[in-house]
């Protein structure tokens, strides 16, 4: 959503301040909007896109198929 792209290009620009040596990697879904990937590279990070990962079909009672995106992110 709008918030966390936000939350990036602050984290971005911060990194940008402190004249960081490496790039920023921003890891996306495939739902994540055209517009904001553009706004990431504006500011100068490599987006790059993966695939959900979801949780295994027989541990269901832990992890809910809503958890997929924390899956996503590790």
């Amino acid at each position: 959503n709008g918030d966390y792209v936000k939350g990036v290009i602050g984290l971005a620009k911060g990194l940008r301040k402190v004249k960081t040596a490496y790039p920023l990697v921003v890891a996306v879904l495939p739902d994540v909007p055209e517009e904001h990937r553009e706004m990431l590279e504006s500011q100068g990070c490599i987006v790059r896109e993966i695939e959900p990962v979801y949780p295994p079909e027989n541990q269901t009672q832990f992890a809910m198929a809503y958890y997929v995106i924390n899956y996503s992110k590790l």
